[in-house]
């Protein structure tokens, strides 16, 4: 299965990453344009439980949010 995550449309002046965990906590993918680009992750992925985390960056203090 392919697993496609898009984070898109952010407000202005933030910068935002998104990684890709399996249900270990391993570090899989991560997407970490610049300023406020679009971000995505394609993914060849197995069954199985995985995390997303994005990860906003405004004004040089990070915002963590786990969905």
């Amino acid at each position: 299965v392919q697993l496609v995550i898009d984070v898109t449309d952010m407000p202005d002046n933030v910068d935002w990453d998104l990684s890709l965990y399996d249900g270990e906590g391993n570090d899989l993918a991560f997407s970490g344009s610049l300023f406020n680009e679009n971000e995505q992750i394609i993914y060849s992925a197995l069954p199985g439980r995985y995390y997303i985390v994005v990860e906003a960056i405004e004004e040089g203090l990070p915002q963590v949010n786990i969905s």
